[in-house]
C-alpha cells in the first residue's frame, strides 16, 4: 500500500502519466468564477475525461451490479434486528454512544436509531446504504490501485479480481457488517490514496484528508485505527528529504490524528466496550487460526474461491474451500511472486507495497484474534465477513504484482486476459452460490406478516414470544423476543398484559390467537391476596425453583388501587432480585390486571416480584406464575 507509481524509496520523482480523478484547476486570476461557470467547467472536464474514466465506471458498475443482485432480494439478519430493538422506545442520547458491551460505534448506532424511528425494520434503507457504501469502497479501491500501478491494464485487472471476489459477499449481504466494517474500510482506503497522492504531489490539502476521514471511520469501526500505520509508513518512508524533514512535514497530519486516536482509544478502554469473555488466547491458537484464514480462506477467495459454502445460520454461509483448490491458489500466487521477484525493479515495487500491507494484515489478525477468535474454535475464521480488510490488502498487493508482468506479445496478453477471466468466472460462481442461499432469508416475509397483522388490529394484546432461529438464533441471544419488534412496528399494541383474546406471533410472523401455559404457579391462597405491597414492593412465592426456558414469561394477577407504573421481576434461587427489562413502562389504572414480562435470561425463578412507582397505592397480588406463550389450536 505504500509504493507510488514512478517513486523511489525516498522521493516521488515522477508524476503519474494519467490521473483517474484529477483536480479541476482554476487558472490564476480566475478565482472569481461564479458557481455556474465552475459547474460548466466541471462538465467540460468530465466530457473530456470520459474515455479515461470508462474503466473505472465499468469496474465500479460491475461491483454494484453484484451487490444489488445480492442484497435487494435479501433481508435483515440477526444483528440488524437486535440493533433496532435496542433503539426501540429510546431517545438518540446516550443511545448512540452505548454498545451493549460490544463496540464503540456511534455511526452505526445513529443509523440504527434513525431506522428504528423512521423506517422500523424496513429493508430498503439497508439496501440503499449498502449500495452507497459499496460504491464508495469500490471507488476508493480503484483510486488506490490506479495510483500504485503504471499501466491501465494492471489497474483494471487487479481491481476486477478484487471487486468480484466472493470474499466480500458475506459482509456485504449482512447489513450490519457492511455498515460497520465496510464503511470504515472505504474511508480508510480513501485516506490511504489521499495520503499517497498528497505526499507524491506535495499537495497539502490531500495529505490532510486523513485527519478528517480516519476519525470519521473510527465512528464506524475501531479497525480504522490500523490505517494510521499505513499513513505513517507513507509519510516516513516515501516523504521527501531526510528523515527529520519527513517528520516535520508529517506533523500537521500526525499531531491531530494522534490526539484523536489517543482520545478514541482512551474512551474505548474506559467504557463498557468489548467486555465479552476473551477465552484462552495462545500463540499456537493465533498462528493456527491466522494460517487457516490466510491460506485456506482469504487467498483462495481472492482468486476465485471458496467455491463451496457451509450452511451455518439458515440463509447465511461460511467458506468451505476445497483443500486442493486452496493449495493450488496459494502455490500459484507464490510462483508468480517468486517469478517477478527475480526482476530487481519488480521486486522493489512489490516490496514497497507488500511491506505496509503485511504490517496492516498482521495488525488486523491480532486485533480480531483478541476481540473474537481467541474464545472459539479455529474454524471460526471460515466466516469471511471477519476479514474484508485483509482481502483488500491482498488484492492491492496482487494488483501491483500483476502490473509488473510484461506483456510483450499478443499471445502474452491473451494468456493474461484468459487467466484473469478464469479467476473472475470462479469468483462469480462463488458469489452466486452464496447469494442463492442468502436469498432464502425469510426475514422480510416475517416482518411484513407481522407488520400487516398489527396494522389490521393494533389494540389487541400480543404475548411476547421467542423469535424463530432464522431471525435471531437462540445461541446468539436466547432472551430476544418479539416484544421490541412489536414496539417498533406498532407502539400502541399492548405487550405487557394478558387477556382471553391475546395473540402470539407465529413462526411465519403472523399474529394468531394465543394463550399462556403455566410452567409453575403459586399455591392457591385461602385469602384473596397472596401478597400485598409493602413500601412499594410485593412478592409471590412459587412452590419451587423454575428453570429458564427460552421465551418464558412471568405472570401476576393484580388488583391495583389507583393508577401507577408497575415493574415486574423475579427472586432467584440464589436470593437475588432481578427486575425484567421491557421496552415500554407498564402503566396500569385502578382495577384488576393480568401482567406479564419476559423472564431474565438463565434465571431460576423462586418468586415473582412486583414493584410500583407510587408506594402509596395499594396493590394486591392474587397469583404469580412462570408461563410459556403458545398458539391456540
Amino acid at each position: 500500500m505504500g509504493h507510488i507509481r514512478g517513486a523511489t524509496t525516498s522521493t516521488f520523482a515522477n508524476a503519474s502519466r494519467r490521473d483517474i480523478v484529477p483536480a479541476v484547476s482554476t487558472p490564476r486570476g480566475e478565482g472569481a468564477k461564479t458557481i455556474g461557470q465552475r459547474l460548466d467547467a466541471a462538465v467540460d472536464w468530465a466530457r473530456s475525461r470520459g474515455g479515461a474514466n470508462r474503466p473505472a465506471l465499468l469496474v465500479v458498475g460491475l461491483h454494484l451490479i453484484l451487490v444489488a443482485w445480492l442484497v435487494v432480494p435479501g433481508g435483515l439478519f440477526i444483528d440488524d434486528f437486535r440493533a433496532q430493538a435496542y433503539a426501540a422506545g429510546r431517545g438518540p442520547w446516550p443511545f448512540i454512544i452505548e454498545s451493549n458491551r460490544t463496540h464503540l460505534a456511534p455511526g452505526p448506532r445513529t443509523v440504527d436509531w434513525l431506522m428504528a424511528h423512521g423506517a422500523p425494520l424496513e429493508h430498503w434503507p439497508a439496501v440503499v446504504l449498502t449500495l452507497l457504501i459499496a460504491a464508495t469502497l469500490a471507488t476508493s479501491v480503484w483510486l488506490l490501485i490506479n495510483e500504485l500501478t503504471t499501466r491501465r491494464l494492471g489497474a483494471v485487472a487487479g481491481t476486477v479480481i478484487l471487486l468480484t471476489s466472493a470474499g466480500f459477499a458475506p459482509s456485504t449481504a449482512w447489513f450490519r457488517q457492511s455498515l460497520t466494517t465496510h464503511a470504515a474500510l472505504a474511508l480508510g482506503v480513501f485516506a490511504t490514496w489521499a495520503t499517497i497522492r498528497g505526499v507524491r504531489e506535495e499537495n497539502r490539502r490531500l495529505a490532510l484528508l486523513p485527519v478528517v476521514l480516519l476519525p470519521l471511520a473510527y465512528c464506524f469501526s475501531e479497525r480504522a485505527v490500523l490505517f494510521t500505520l499505513v499513513i505513517a509508513w507513507v509519510h516516513l518512508v516515501h516523504g521527501r528529504g531526510a528523515i527529520s524533514e519527513r517528520l516535520r512535514t508529517s506533523l500537521p497530519v500526525a499531531l491531530p490524528l494522534a490526539g484523536f486516536t489517543a482520545a478514541f482509544l482512551g474512551v474505548y478502554a474506559a467504557g463498557d466496550f468489548d467486555t465479552l469473555d476473551k477465552g484462552d488466547p495462545s500463540v499456537g491458537h493465533f498462528l493456527a487460526s491466522t494460517g487457516r484464514s490466510l491460506f485456506k480462506n482469504e487467498i483462495p477467495a481472492l482468486l476465485g474461491g471458496p467455491l463451496r459454502w457451509q450452511v451455518e445460520n439458515g440463509a447465511y454461509s461460511s467458506a468451505q474451500t476445497p483443500t486442493g483448490f486452496a493449495a493450488a491458489t496459494c502455490l500459484g500466487l507464490l510462483l508468480v511472486v517468486l517469478w517477478r521477484a527475480r526482476d530487481r525493479s519488480a521486486r522493489r515495487r512489490i516490496a514497497h507495497v507488500a511491506a505496509p500491507a503485511g504490517i496492516f494484515v498482521l495488525a488486523v489478525y491480532v486485533l480480531i484474534y483478541f476481540g473474537r477468535i481467541s474464545r472459539g474454535a479455529t474454524d471460526i475464521v471460515d466466516d469471511l465477513r471477519l476479514y474484508p480488510d485483509v482481502l483488500v490488502a491482498l488484492g492491492v498487493t496482487l494488483a501491483v504484482v500483476l502490473d509488473t508482468i510484461p506483456a510483450p506479445t499478443r499471445a502474452w496478453r491473451r494468456t493474461a486476459a484468459a487467466s484473469v477471466a478464469c479467476v473472475v468466472g470462479l469468483s462469480l460462481f462463488s458469489w452466486v452460490s452464496f447469494g442463492l442461499r442468502w436469498h432464502t432469508n425469510p426475514s422480510t416475509s416475517y416482518v411484513e406478516a407481522l407488520r400487516s397483522g398489527l396494522e389490521r388490529d393494533p389494540s389487541t394484546p400480543v404475548l411476547p414470544a421467542a423469535v424463530p432461529d432464522s431471525i435471531v438464533p437462540w445461541w446468539v441471544q436466547p432472551d430476544f423476543s418479539t416484544e421490541p419488534l412489536i414496539a417498533l412496528l406498532s407502539p400502541e399494541t399492548p405487550t405487557a398484559v394478558a387477556r382471553e383474546d391475546s395473540r402470539v406471533v407465529s413462526p411465519s410472523g403472523k399474529p394468531v390467537p394465543g394463550h399462556l401455559t403455566a410452567l409453575m404457579s403459586s399455591e392457591k391462597s385461602e385469602q384473596l391476596c397472596a401478597a400485598v405491597s409493602v413500601d412499594g414492593q410485593a412478592i409471590v412465592r412459587l412452590p419451587g425453583a423454575q428453570g429458564y426456558f427460552r421465551g418464558s414469561l412471568v405472570r401476576v394477577g393484580a388488583l391495583v388501587g389507583d393508577a401507577t407504573d408497575i415493574e415486574l421481576g423475579v427472586l432467584t434461587d440464589q436470593g437475588e432480585i432481578i427486575m425484567t427489562e421491557t421496552v415500554r413502562p407498564i402503566t396500569v389504572r385502578r382495577g384488576p390486571h393480568t401482567l406479564i414480562a419476559p423472564v431474565p435470561r438463565d434465571a431460576r425463578v423462586r418468586a415473582v416480584v412486583v414493584r410500583q412507582s407510587d408506594s402509596e397505592v395499594n396493590v394486591c397480588l392474587t397469583s404469580g406464575s412462570v408461563t410459556l406463550p403458545k398458539e391456540s389450536r
